[in-house]
């Protein structure tokens, strides 16, 4: 076991959107060129992430055909659910939620795709899929309980989940060569279970962890990649597993 001050690969930039969001939208559109935002709004200041008095839900969904489409849906509220579904080349989608029980599922196919999802609040819950090269996905959440997903299968993508707060679980699975997989779960948590399982050749999986009682586990199928798992703390467990040859491998744990 080596000791190595890990931390420093942040792979920083947060995804910061301005987000609105009330009532229901849902938009479709075929073919080429199209663009779409939906911004929403409710819920008063003073409860702002806070469940008891603030009711009503808001719901966004766009649909997307061709190439050139961008989706952008900001919400602020309760009960929120975005959905945005990408078929073709160009194409982008960012969501962003603020609020209770927020919900997020992002599908792309194609290339050059870039999809975005930042969260913040109470019981909140990201999926996001992408096929093809070149792709980019990121998560950001900022709360309790939360759970995210990430699916990619292209060559050179990149892959961030960045969860603060306790019991979030998060996943990503990459598939292809000389993509990055970058899991960071800190704050004040504890009790966080990471995955990260990358097939392929050239791959760099990061996993970091602060707090108590993190679990992590990082998968990797090739040759040439490099998995670094550094987690702080006390009680931490950690499982690292690499198939091929010339790997590299890197555990701190303080």
């Amino acid at each position: 076991m080596k000791k190595t001050p890990v931390f420093a690969i942040a792979l920083a930039t947060l995804v910061t959107l301005i987000s609105v969001g009330n009532s229901s939208a849902w938009q479709k559109q075929g073919h080429k060129m199209y663009k779409s935002a939906v911004k929403q709004h409710v819920m008063p200041k003073q409860h702002q992430l806070y469940p008891k008095r603030c009711q009503g839900g808001n719901n966004a969904t766009s649909d997307q055909y061709g190439h050139r489409n961008g989706v952008q849906i900001g919400m602020k509220g309760c009960n929120n659910a975005a959905t945005v579904y990408q078929y073709g080349k160009y194409n982008s989608g960012e969501v962003a939620q603020a609020g209770v029980r927020n919900r997020t599922n992002l599908t792309q196919f194609g290339v050059a795709n870039q999809g975005k999802v930042n969260q913040k609040g109470y019981r909140n819950t990201s999926r996001m899929l992408q096929y093809g090269s070149t792709n980019k996905g990121e998560i950001v959440q900022d709360g309790y309980r939360n759970n995210a997903s990430m699916s990619q299968a292209g060559n050179m993508q990149w892959g961030r989940i960045t969860q603060n707060g306790k019991r979030n679980n998060a996943r990503m699975d990459q598939s292809g060569n000389y993509n990055v997989g970058l899991i960071t779960q800190g704050g004040q948590g504890s009790s966080n279970w990471a995955s990260l399982t990358q097939n392929g050749n050239a791959n760099a999986g990061v996993i970091l962890q602060t707090g108590k009682y993190n679990d992590s586990d990082l998968m990797q199928n090739g040759n040439g990649n490099i998995a670094v798992v550094a987690q702080s703390s006390n009680a931490n467990k950690t499982k690292v597993h690499q198939d091929g040859s010339g790997n590299i491998t890197i555990i701190s744990q303080d």
